[in-house]
């Protein structure tokens, strides 16, 4: 029905599943519509291709033409690495090989941001970043090194930025997923990143904790304790005492009629450690 009702639609989200179609679409326009959802709202942006991470193809970046690029043109690597941690986001990040929403600039939503701007303007704009590619080698350049030099996280969710995955480590991911329970575990061995290992130590100890020898199992059972019961501040979750204290915080302040389900909740947390063997 979509590709009868609107073929242009069709073909563009069409392309989109391909990452070199993208690629080739994103640096051969002048300028495009581009679209992402947010919290369940979509936000539309006119863009024009400004440079390619050259240790990972698949990232590219493209300049929101609503910003006048002459204040970003002569910027250096570090302060345009500055520029894509800012909000609003003058220079958005698209990934060719994540079904990125493009379509041609006519076609772009009525909320797209570039009321403003002339098409004149849009056109001279885009040409000035599209006629620089030493601009164009910076933004790639702070593409690569955004997250160098920072702190590592001692939590494995906040590596995910530390660095790309392996080709080789993918290729052992599918098979981990495709592979019996029984060969999963000699499967992590084999993975050359500690994240992944991590991660996949933690699925098997959730759903067949059997592959694990007793002394794996049993420093698991340690971390989830942690995990679960740390009654530290700062940690990037939601422990148990955490929950509990947001419990009576809600239950000692204004919420007439909700008393009841709050105090289901606090049963349940309470009841929590004991259920799961951690106490």
């Amino acid at each position: 029905m979509a590709k009868n009702m609107a073929p242009d639609v069709w073909t563009a989200m069409s392309d989109a599943t391909n990452k070199n179609n993208v690629v080739k679409y994103a640096m051969r326009e002048e300028h495009f519509s581009l679209s992402e959802r947010y919290f369940g709202r979509m936000y539309s942006w006119v863009v024009t291709y400004c440079g390619r991470n050259p240790d990972y193809d698949s990232q590219l970046a493209v300049f929101d033409l609503e910003f006048d690029p002459v204040d970003y043109i002569s910027l250096s690597v570090e302060e345009l690495i500055k520029v894509l941690g800012k909000s609003p986001k003058v220079i958005r990040v698209l990934t060719a090989n994540k079904l990125p929403i493009m379509m041609p600039t006519g076609m772009a939503p009525d909320n797209v941001k570039l009321k403003s701007v002339s098409e004149k303007e849009r056109g001279r704009r885009a040409d000035v970043i599209r006629s620089d590619r030493k601009f164009q080698a910076r933004v790639g350049e702070a593409l690569s090194q955004r997250f160098v030099g920072q702190e590592r996280s001692p939590h494995v969710e906040l590596q995910i930025y530390d660095g790309f995955v392996s080709w080789e480590d993918q290729g052992v991911l599918e098979e981990f997923h495709q592979a019996p329970l029984a060969k999963r575990l000699s499967l992590l061995e084999t993975l050359s990143d500690p994240r992944l290992r991590e991660l996949g130590h933690r699925l098997l100890f959730f759903d067949c904790p059997g592959q694990l020898s007793t002394h794996q199992v049993s420093e698991m059972n340690d971390w989830l304790k942690a995990r679960l019961l740390n009654e530290g501040s700062g940690l990037p979750w939601t422990t148990i005492p955490a929950a509990l204290s947001e419990v009576e915080d809600l239950l000692a302040g204004e919420n007439k009629g909700n008393e009841g389900f709050l105090g289901e909740v606090r049963k349940f947390l309470e009841a929590r450690p004991k259920e799961m063997g951690l106490v």
